[in-house]
């Protein structure tokens, strides 16, 4: 039986969080205000079940400045590897993903992670390394099930990128609490 709250769920690296779906905006400060709740899809990007790509970014660092509980859920994201299996708990369904790309590290401006699919994806990140907003980790997953052809349309409203910062940092580091934002 799958609740009705919103998760994910990665066994091989221990974690079950809570998805922030609710914030549709993705200037930082509120970004990292929905972090204090879970992991957080970014923007009005896909849902789980839709033709689409679910963008989703947590914490890697336990940051003491941090609030939240969930400062360093996607520690552990690197021990990914293509064909592992996590899942997302949607409004009462349970959506499975297998892992089509895994460990990898791209800069915080490049977009084409965001990019729209026409099979259910998802794409999850974090800061990389741990504890700074230098890079962000990637890994990307297709649904496998339920059928993805049995996915609807998105029918979100695109979500405007922030140009300045199109994947948020997912954790201010000290660095940046002591000396301002890179």
């Amino acid at each position: 039986m799958v609740g009705a709250e919103p998760k994910i769920i990665i066994p091989k690296i221990g974690v079950e969080a809570p998805v922030v779906y609710d914030e549709p905006n993705v200037d930082e400060p509120s970004y990292q205000a929905a972090l204090e709740r879970g992991v957080v899809r970014l923007g009005n990007t896909a849902n789980p079940g839709t033709k689409g790509n679910v963008v989703i970014g947590g914490h890697s660092s336990n940051n003491v400045f941090n609030a939240g509980k969930y400062k360093y859920v996607f520690v552990n994201l690197k021990r990914l590897d293509v064909g592992d299996i996590f899942y997302l708990n949607f409004e009462g369904k349970r959506y499975t993903y297998k892992i089509t790309v895994a460990k990898k590290i791209i800069t915080p401006k490049e977009t084409s992670v965001l990019a729209q699919t026409e099979k259910p994806t998802v794409t999850l990140f974090t800061c990389d390394p741990p504890g700074t907003n230098v890079n962000r980790l990637v890994v990307q997953a297709e649904q496998i099930d339920p059928s993805p052809d049995a996915a609807t349309a998105n029918t979100n409203q695109q979500t405007t990128i922030n140009e300045a910062n199109p994947l948020p940092s997912v954790a201010p580091s000290l660095w940046d609490r002591l000396f301002g934002w890179l």
